[in-house]
């Protein structure tokens, strides 16, 4: 709109307007923004919009040094479904590598293949530069993507794959594919209770979203 009706100002002019229009737009679009200082404790922002509704986050830090020496097992769930293919593929398999090659300390590591079902890929957590982690690798190379993936099924396995010591060790899924779950549609009743056996079980979930399509919410 603003290109059409300032046609006959200089380019510099057009964007000079252009831009403070954005800007105005900006404020308006958000009128109240409040963050707490990044000294403190804790720090609050928070975002009115401006058809109403208030929305905030909260962080807490805490005061006094926390130190945990426990070891830490990383769980890889490795998408193989059928969309992970050819510069997808690739792009999995590097993230993955360098994953592994990052990894220091007292960190063990278990791999899976997830489409339709889970399949492990090394039998147990063992140390990222172990000789059954170059099988898994080489296991993973030679899996031809087929299926679909049942997200549901992957993080149900995830909440139960590690040891029986829970709280001995620190505990987390790594995902690396699409999250596209086309053989099994999370239900919010079935997805709030995998969250809870996640948390009741202590384990952390991140993903890295790669694919044609993500379903990055997931």
């Amino acid at each position: 709109i603003l290109a059409l009706e300032f046609l006959d100002m200089s380019k510099r002019s057009l964007l000079s307007i252009v831009t403070a229009s954005l800007m105005a737009y900006s404020l308006l679009a958000v009128p109240s923004l409040a963050v707490a200082q990044d000294k403190q404790d804790s720090q609050m922002v928070t975002f009115e919009k401006a058809t109403g509704g208030i929305f905030y986050a909260l962080s807490l830090k805490p005061n006094v040094p926390v130190k945990d020496d426990r070891g830490t097992d990383i769980l890889v769930m490795f998408d193989t479904s059928a969309s992970q293919t050819g510069l997808y593929r690739d792009d999995a398999m590097e993230s993955l590598t360098t994953l592994l090659s990052s990894l220091v300390g007292d960190v063990r590591v278990k791999i899976m293949a997830v489409d339709l079902n889970t399949v492990d890929l090394t039998g147990d957590f063992v140390a990222p530069a172990d000789a059954v982690v170059t099988e898994a690798l080489d296991k993973l190379a030679e899996r031809v993507p087929l299926g679909s993936t049942d997200m549901a099924n992957m993080l149900k396995t995830s909440a139960n794959a590690f040891p029986a010591e829970a709280g001995s060790r620190k505990q987390a899924v790594v995902y690396i594919g699409d999250g596209m779950s086309k053989a099994n549609m999370l239900q919010e009743g079935e997805f709030s209770g995998i969250i809870k056996d996640l948390v009741q079980n202590r384990v952390s979930v991140s993903s890295f979203a790669i694919g044609p399509q993500r379903d990055v919410l997931l």
